[in-house]
């Protein structure tokens, strides 16, 4: 019984996404209804979705706090600490902080670098010119 119900749903929010996509082929939309109906159009295939594969949430709050899961278990995979940890996080805070500032200063020193240079270029090319003028003064 349960598996007719749920074949039911799937039926009815596919028929309602068909309705919805209709509605955003229609040039006469609005900006405001475009996004509106695109937003439920988006909302009803996610619906579809989880109806065909209930494993990954039935509610969009399910499948959301199942991502939200699965990120952080790829996150503690790939760096080695849990996002839920409050001392690590401070350490990670930390070390951007100084990373961010250690490019920062590193960028000012070659900004800093290329200034000089042409500066250097400029004073080279005044120095030859006032020799030009004084060589055609002899």
């Amino acid at each position: 019984m349960q598996a007719m119900a749920s074949e039911d749903d799937v039926d009815i929010l596919e028929r309602l996404y068909d309705y919805h996509l209709a509605l955003v082929a229609n040039s006469g939309l609005s900006e405001d209804s475009f996004k509106s109906t695109q937003e439920s159009a988006r909302d009803n295939f996610e619906d579809i979705v989880a109806a065909k594969r209930p494993w990954i949430g039935n509610t969009k709050e399910d499948r959301l706090n199942n991502e939200i899961s699965n990120y952080k278990q790829d996150w503690q995979e790939i760096f080695g600490w849990d996002l839920d940890d409050p001392k690590a996080m401070k350490v990670w805070r930390e070390e951007s902080k100084r990373n961010a500032k250690g490019e920062y200063d590193r960028q000012q020193s070659i900004a800093q670098e290329a200034i000089d240079k042409v500066t250097r270029i400029e004073e080279a090319r005044e120095r030859v010119k006032e020799r030009r003028r004084l060589a055609n003064q002899r």
